[in-house]
């Protein structure tokens, strides 16, 4: 039973936990622009803070909800305090609570939890063959982090109906830093080190992330979960307003100029065509909207594509691209020369600098783990993401009953999902990333709620 969390139905929390940090929020922002001494305006916030943790504390699922949306809508943007740790220590928290009071440990995929074992030994102990220890202290705590987070989406998300939310919570956040972004642009709030302009004078959307590579990153994992949305409302009219807003997350990856999404955009839209048409009719219009988009989509954007080819073919003018490609080829050198151990975890940047003249990460975050770790740790670490894709293939594959057919859809879309993330972190250096753990998460708890609906015993779901 989820006994930490099971006091107040659904509707209701959620309605009381959203009206509570919204009060408390247009509180925060009244009192910061009319209250005129500093102390006081500090003490209010104060209040509101232990008001508001309360509340977080009160009601975790919500509470892990908002911080997802606080991550991936950028909302660190606007500001420097750490809202999203304080966030997720009361959830962590709240979680233990539970824990104490009777609730059992609902992170149980035995092949996910194995090469967890192993992958967190080798690299630990990679520390022994590392130059700088600081920078494998640093990945260690940025994967504990990211662990921890799989472990709370393992405890709060309980049903079917928890995970679609985290779906649409995930899509919403996306959705927003894209317009925040614009509004951004629009007002000249992008700070300078956001501002990467290339040729033909177009500048790099960035959203509110860091950079447009890392916006991109974030932006193409919730796409697949907006054109679930859409799928699963029924209203028309909320049906055409969430197209509308697909269309825009899509406008906006693409004016990342990102060469990372290429390759898992063409994937997402390629398994959505080919599961969601059904006549002819429905590939002629797929066929003409693109032959529109693809006629609206910037030069620039081409320039990037194109110069992707010209590297193969080693005549490439392209800096960024050539010094990438030449950090790959020196990452897998350090790991032919240290196949078992390692160079150390995160350590490629300190390991080629002196060796192979490369004076940057690997950019990509499989070869990164690769140089690292060794050949064992990369296993370890690549049977994580496949578990993730074993539930959400299994959850996809259940018979479930009629009232519960969607689950089905959400499977494969937060399996396209998942996929467009990890097949992005072939050119991104983010592995670490809570953006590529929570998709992993996603497939732990659906390989559960597919074992659970394929279990003799009965398993209500609200």
């Amino acid at each position: 039973m989820d006994l930490a969390y099971a006091s107040v139905p659904g509707k209701k929390r959620a309605i009381l936990f959203l009206s509570v940090t919204g009060g408390l929020a247009l509180i925060v922002l009244a009192a910061w622009f009319t209250l005129p001494q500093s102390l006081l305006k500090l003490a209010v916030l104060g209040a509101l803070a232990s008001v508001g943790g309360l509340s977080v504390f009160a009601y975790p699922r919500h509470g892990f909800y908002l911080g997802v949306f606080y991550v991936y809508a950028g909302i660190a943007y606007y500001t420097q305090l750490p809202v999203a740790a304080a966030m997720t220590f009361l959830v962590t928290a709240a979680v233990f609570v539970g824990l104490l009071r009777g609730d059992s440990i609902q992170m149980t995929d035995r092949l996910f939890n194995g090469s967890l074992a192993v992958f967190t030994v080798i690299a630990c102990q990679s520390l022994l063959f590392s130059w700088d220890h600081s920078y494998s202290l640093t990945s260690l705590a940025s994967f504990a982090k990211s662990i921890l987070t799989v472990f709370l989406i393992a405890q709060l998300i309980r049903t079917g109906k928890n995970l679609e939310t985290l779906a649409f919570v995930v899509f919403g956040a996306v959705l927003t830093s894209v317009l925040l972004g614009v509004v951004n642009v629009k007002l000249g709030l992008i700070k300078d080190w956001m501002v990467l302009s290339g040729a033909f004078g177009w500048q790099r959307f960035g959203a509110t992330h860091v950079s447009p590579n890392v916006a991109a990153l974030y932006l193409v994992g919730g796409l697949p979960l907006g054109i679930y949305a859409v799928k699963r409302v029924r209203p028309i009219l909320t049906k055409i307003f969430l197209a509308i807003c697909v269309i825009a997350l899509l406008v906006g990856l693409v004016a990342t100029f990102s060469r990372q999404t290429i390759f898992p955009l063409s994937i997402v839209l390629l398994a959505v065509l080919f599961r969601e048409a059904h006549s002819k009719w429905v590939y002629a219009v797929v066929v003409l909207a693109a032959v529109v988009g693809l006629l609206l989509v910037p030069e620039y954007y081409w320039y990037r594509v194109s110069s992707i080819g010209q590297l193969l073919e080693g005549d490439s003018d392209d800096f960024s691209l050539a010094i990438r490609f030449k950090a790959f080829k020196a990452a897998w050198h350090l790991f032919l020369q240290h196949p078992l151990t390692g160079v150390g975890l995160n350590n490629f940047i300190v390991r080629s600098g002196p060796e192979l003249h490369v004076t940057i990460g690997a950019h990509n975050g499989y070869l990164e783990i690769l140089s690292g770790v060794g050949i064992f740790g990369f296993i370890a670490f690549i049977l994580m993401p496949v578990s993730a894709i074993r539930g959400f293939v299994k959850a996809f594959k259940t018979p479930w009953p009629e009232e519960r057919r969607w689950m089905k859809d959400l499977s494969y879309y937060f399996l396209l999902s998942a996929i467009a993330v990890f097949v992005a972190i072939f050119f991104e250096q983010s592995q670490f990333y809570r953006v590529y753990w929570l998709p992993i998460a996603a497939g732990l708890v659906a390989g559960r709620l597919a074992d659970q609906a394929r279990s003799p015993v009965k398993k209500s779901e609200t």
